[in-house]
C-alpha cells in the first residue's frame, strides 16, 4: 500500500502497513487489532494526545490477547516528529481511501491474487517500447499481447529475460550508451562501419546478417523464411512456432552476448549452442514425460 508524505495529519495515517512506521525494520499488521477497528495512530492515543496505557488500550477497543510488548513497540515505532502534533485528536469523521483499501484486502484470503486481478483489470497505457516498434513496423497491426505470451514458451530465464528487454527496447547498444555518455564511440562493435542500434546490432550488421542467413540455410533449411519481424517477435502461426522462436531467441542472445565480450559471431559456435540447448530440452521433456511436446521438438530436430 502507498502513503502520501504525512505533513502534519498525523493522527488521520493509517498505522497498518505504513511505510512510515516499522518495527524492526518492518512495516506492522496485527489484525486483531485491525478487526476491533484500530486502524489510526490516533487510535492510540487519547483525546489528550497522551499514548494509552496498556488497560486503556484492552479496555476501550476490546482487543484480546494482544502483548504489552507490541503495544510498547507500537508507541516506539511512531516517528518522533509526529508525536509533538498528538494532541486534541478526534475520531476521524468518515474512512478515508486508505482505510477502505485496507480493509478490503484484510478481509480476503488471497491478497496477491486479489492484487492481481485489480491491477490487470486497469487501463494500463501501452508501454513506450512497444510504440517505437510500432513507429519501427508501421504497416504491420501489432498483437502485443500474443507477442508478449510468446515469450513465455521460454522455460530459460536468461533468455525469457532477454526477450523481455528486447521487446521494451532497454538493450545496451553503443548508440544508447553514446547518448548518455558512458562511451564516446557509437560505431558498431562488430563491423565498427554504422552506428550500433538495436536494428543494425541485430540485423543489418554485416556481420550478423550471414549468421541469419545461415540458421535460415541450416538450421531451417529453409522451410521457414527469416525476416526483421521475425527476429523481433518471433513466430506465433506455426506448428512447431516454439521451436522456432527457441532457436531465434538463443540466435538473438548469442550475438548480444558476442558483443558483450567483443568476439565476431561465428555461426559454428552458434550451431553447437543450439544442438546442445536443444538437448537440454529433450532430456527435460523426457523426464517429466511430455511425450506430446518431446515429438514436435524430435520433428523440429529433423531439420538439424
Amino acid at each position: 500500500m502507498t502513503f502520501e508524505i504525512p505533513t502534519n495529519n498525523f493522527g488521520d495515517q493509517v498505522i497498518w502497513n505504513n511505510w512510515f512506521i516499522k518495527a524492526n525494520k518492518g512495516i506492522i499488521l496485527y489484525k486483531n487489532c485491525l478487526a476491533c477497528n484500530v486502524m489510526y495512530v490516533r487510535d492510540f492515543y487519547s483525546e489528550e494526545g497522551r499514548p494509552l496505557r496498556y488497560n486503556e488500550f484492552i479496555t476501550k477497543y476490546n482487543v484480546g490477547n494482544f502483548p504489552f510488548t507490541k503495544l510498547n513497540g507500537i508507541h516506539h515505532s511512531i516517528p518522533a516528529l509526529w508525536r509533538p502534533s498528538l494532541h486534541s485528536l478526534s475520531l476521524p469523521r468518515q474512512p478515508t481511501n486508505q482505510h477502505i483499501a485496507l480493509a478490503r484486502f484484510t478481509a480476503i484470503e488471497k491478497v496477491c491474487r486479489y492484487a492481481y486481478n485489480i491491477f490487470n483489470s486497469q487501463k494500463i497505457e501501452t508501454p513506450r517500447g512497444c510504440i517505437k516498434w510500432d513507429n519501427v513496423f508501421k504497416d504491420l497491426n501489432m498483437d502485443w499481447n500474443e507477442i508478449f505470451l510468446t515469450c513465455k514458451q521460454i522455460k530459460e530465464v536468461k533468455i525469457r529475460s532477454f526477450q523481455y528487454r528486447f521487446l521494451q527496447r532497454i538493450i545496451g547498444t553503443n548508440s544508447f550508451l553514446c547518448k548518455i555518455k558512458v562511451i564516446d564511440n557509437a560505431a558498431c562493435t562488430f563491423c565498427n562501419e554504422a552506428e550500433e542500434t538495436i536494428d543494425h546490432l541485430f540485423w543489418s550488421c554485416s556481420k550478423v546478417s550471414h549468421i541469419w542467413h545461415s540458421v535460415e540455410q541450416n538450421v531451417f533449411q529453409s522451410r521457414v523464411h527469416i525476416n526483421y519481424e521475425n527476429v523481433c517477435f518471433g513466430y506465433s502461426s506455426l506448428g512447431l512456432s516454439k521451436w522456432y522462436n527457441f532457436v531465434v531467441f538463443h540466435v538473438k542472445y548469442y550475438i548480444y552476448y558476442s558483443r558483450v565480450q567483443k568476439v565476431i559471431p561465428d555461426y559454428d559456435v552458434l550451431k553447437h549452442k543450439i544442438i546442445f540447448n536443444l538437448n537440454v530440452q529433450k532430456y527435460l521433456l523426457k523426464k517429466n514425460k511430455n511425450y506430446r511436446e518431446l515429438e514436435k521438438l524430435e520433428e523440429f530436430q529433423i531439420f538439424l
